[in-house]
């Protein structure tokens, strides 16, 4: 039995600027945070909601994980370098659940909501979105239990 509530919930279209790469884990995506809000503080550019990751695909062929951050803006903004400006789209059905405590225990919530989805005769319909809904005091620190995250696996029958 779990101990995560899995919900269904639409997620809107959101106008995000971002950084993807091919990395070899995923905690390695701390460096893309880190260079994505030293973009958005050099350029002014204003946070406009929960930050997030998606993971476009786990194990590439040359087995890194695929991994996008993104920040959502409020307004057009030009980007230069490895930075996109895009609109995530729309998803009409996202099975969801919370995983409060330390990133190294955020794969019980992936198991939990992929149990759920085979369990209830659902198929995953795009990528992974990972919200960041609080980061842990220490951002480097992978023990520190204050870290709320929102899992969002995309759905269809």
């Amino acid at each position: 039995m779990s101990d995560y509530q899995i919900v269904l919930k639409e997620a809107p279209a959101t106008k995000v600027i971002s950084l993807r790469r091919v990395l070899v884990k995923p905690p390695d995506q701390r460096l893309l945070w880190a260079e994505l809000l030293e973009y958005c503080e050099k350029n002014n550019v204003q946070i406009a909601g929960t930050a997030l990751a998606i993971y476009h695909t786990v194990g590439t062929p040359k087995g890194g994980w695929d991994i996008e951050v993104c920040i959502p803006v409020d307004v057009d903004h030009t980007p230069s370098g490895d930075v996109k400006l895009s609109i995530l789209p729309a998803v009409e059905k996202m099975a969801c659940t919370i995983h409060t405590g330390p990133f190294r225990t955020v794969q019980k919530a992936y198991i939990a909501i992929n149990e759920w989805i085979e369990t209830n005769g659902y198929h995953i319909t795009g990528p992974t979105r990972e919200l960041n809904v609080r980061l842990p005091n220490i951002p480097s620190n992978p023990e520190d239990s204050d870290a709320v995250n929102e899992i969002q696996f995309p759905i269809g029958k």
